[in-house]
């Protein structure tokens, strides 16, 4: 195919055919002149041809940035996440970083995008095509609607997905910002705090000191207006105020104070069924539940020394029924009972018998400045040390804790005055019941009642349960409060000052860090940078630093390529319609060197576009006019 072209138009510089020969040069021509080669000489100031020479580092540089934005946001979610907002500079928040970061990771994408736009334009332009599709690939990437619109599932138009999916990355600094927010946070530290808690009796009275001295043997009765105090406290579930000193959050640890030593035992267990008693032996009443606190004896005042284990300070007894099924069997005629079918209501009363002393035990323990409570629902805690009590005195200032728990814990059930019944129903045989009165004292009495199914009420068959720990872990917390104000109460005694090694947790204003937010943010860019960096493939066979300067990509078009009809004020469509099918590529192009036939003289090597018949490949290290 001879695709011949005005040879006017191959002239770098035109000649003035109309200006007379006596007429002076024109700038132009003068330029012209100055870097007219020789026929067989080369350009005196022309750039050689170096593909791979000239790496194109602004594209390389975005890429970089980009990737640094990336690393950089991730930096600050990490070293933000859970910090105090006060632990930053006024004005630079993680937030604000954020920002900064985003925007530069966007500028650089952007910059990216442009110029593997320029690159991927400039590659193209060295393979076989026509004018169409420069323009095409000039328009995806420059405007995201022709990307859209224009782009092609295979082959894939690397340069129209990457100008899709780096608009897609405007969303990154959205995201980032998403990614961290401000809240609530517990920080745990370790630490030493100092407090003043109760680990002997010096200052520790739990009944008056008038009735320390008593003539009947018996421990006292009354409790001391301290204690009485403690015990309301107690029964209102006031938090318990204590002498903390370091503690500026909340602190965990153990801390060692005055506390329960003992055990409970199962002392009798008795299979009985109160409803053949009843029939048998006219039994009239029984006991179902029965918690009692014994007045306790004083050690005796003749001892020299006392045996500490021999001397609780806290003891009770608890009895309590559990039923079986109700069954119903064939009952012999008996004081004055008739033959038949009767109600029967078998179980076991057991008996447990709880013994204590008031020693120092570790208990494990959350505190903040000024209030302090127990971190465990044991009843009882490790024995640490035993209290010197071994005198009168000193057992004494403890038995107010007996008092207390008779007053608080004691409580009975008992059934009485049994009243014989007949029930009949549904077409079985008529049978015989003995109902009782139910008398109840005490608050446990009805807190521990269980009936079975099936059970009467007021029948010999309802039940209890064991209330034992319940009374134990009751004791035990009051011990340990009365501990606990022994030492608010003398705050310079020295020997209730221990120190603590505790975990303190404070609460506090942190950044928090919400990752799933930052890595979709990451996918985003990872996918700009890598669709973007396919637009650089091939730059090495660039010969020179490219550009879509108006300018430069004028110069590389040949008048000719572009003529039409009537198209000096086409709209781009309607020119592409005319030109679009025309068959370029971008190379060395032979021309004469008078703008003349190739004949008549030398010949000007030139880069432009031309017909790809009439387009040699520029070679490395050749020289262009």
């Amino acid at each position: 195919m001879n695709f011949n072209m005005d040879s006017t138009a191959y002239h770098s510089v035109p000649q003035d055919s109309h200006r007379s020969s006596g007429s002076p040069p024109t700038s132009l021509e003068i330029t012209a002149s100055k870097t007219q080669p020789s026929v067989n000489g080369s350009p005196p100031h022309s750039r050689p041809w170096r593909p791979g020479h000239h790496i194109p580092w602004p594209a390389f540089l975005a890429l970089l940035g980009t990737f640094c934005s990336i690393i950089a946001s991730g930096t600050a979610l990490i070293v933000s996440n859970h910090r105090s907002i006060n632990d930053w500079p006024k004005g630079i928040s993680p937030t604000v970083c954020l920002a900064i970061i985003a925007t530069v990771g966007g500028i650089s994408i952007d910059i990216a995008i442009q110029e593997g736009a320029t690159i991927a334009w400039w590659t193209k332009s060295l393979k076989r095509g026509t004018i169409g599709d420069l323009h095409r690939e000039w328009a995806v990437g420059n405007n995201l609607w022709s990307a859209i619109t224009k782009w092609s599932l295979w082959p894939v138009n690397k340069l129209a997905l990457a100008k899709i999916i780096t608009t897609v990355c405007m969303a990154y600094g959205t995201l980032l910002q998403r990614a961290t927010t401000t809240g609530l946070w517990d920080k745990a530290t370790n630490g030493d705090i100092s407090i003043q808690i109760a680990t002997d009796l010096s200052q520790f009275n739990t009944t008056p000191e008038s009735t320390f001295e008593s003539d009947t043997g018996k421990a006292s009765n009354v409790m001391s207006p301290w204690f009485v105090n403690i015990i309301k406290e107690y029964g209102a579930n006031v938090p318990i105020l204590s002498d903390t000193k370091g503690c500026n959050g909340t602190c965990h640890g153990n801390v060692q104070a005055l506390g329960l030593n003992g055990s409970c035992s199962v002392v009798d267990t008795t299979s009985i069924d109160w409803a053949q008693e009843y029939y048998d032996r006219n039994l009239t009443s029984a006991t179902l539940f029965n918690i009692s606190f014994p007045i306790l004896q004083l050690p005796s005042l003749t001892l020299e020394e006392i045996d500490p284990e021999l001397q609780p300070q806290i003891q009770f007894n608890v009895t309590f029924w559990t039923p079986d099924q109700p069954n119903f069997a064939k009952h012999a005629a008996s004081h004055g009972h008739d033959a038949g079918n009767y109600s029967f209501c078998p179980g076991t009363l057991t008996t447990r018998s709880c013994t204590f002393f008031v020693d120092v035990v570790d208990y494990p323990v959350t505190m903040n400045k000024s209030t302090m409570a127990l971190d465990s629902e044991n009843a009882t805690f490790k024995l640490s040390k035993h209290v010197d009590r071994s005198g009168h005195l000193e057992w004494e200032k403890l038995s107010g804790f007996q008092v207390a728990a008779r007053n608080l814990f004691a409580s009975s059930a008992e059934l009485t005055d049994p009243t014989f019944m007949s029930r009949w129903g549904g077409g079985q045989p008529g049978y015989n019941i003995v109902l009782w009165n139910v008398n109840t004292v005490g608050g446990l009495a009805s807190e521990h009642f269980q009936l079975p199914p099936g059970a009467e009420s007021n029948s010999c068959s309802q039940g209890y349960t064991d209330p034992t720990d319940q009374i134990v872990s009751s004791i035990s917390r009051i011990v340990f409060r009365t501990a606990v104000a022994a030492g608010l109460a003398a705050p310079n005694l020295v020997n209730y000052q221990q120190t603590l090694h505790v975990q303190q947790t404070t609460t506090g204003v942190v950044f928090i860090s919400h990752y799933p937010f930052f890595w979709v943010a990451v996918a985003i860019m990872f996918l700009g940078v890598v669709t973007v960096a396919f637009t650089f493939h091939g730059w090495w066979r660039l010969g020179r630093p490219v550009s879509l300067s108006p300018a430069e990509t004028a110069k590389a078009f040949n008048e000719a390529l572009l003529r039409g009809e009537h198209t000096s004020n086409a709209d781009i469509d309607t020119l592409l319609e005319t030109i679009g099918h025309r068959e370029v590529v971008y190379g060395e192009v032979v021309i004469p060197a008078d703008g003349k036939q190739p004949h008549s003289g030398g010949v000007r090597r030139i880069l432009r576009f031309g017909h790809p018949d009439e387009v040699r490949a520029p070679a490395r290290e050749d020289l262009f006019d």
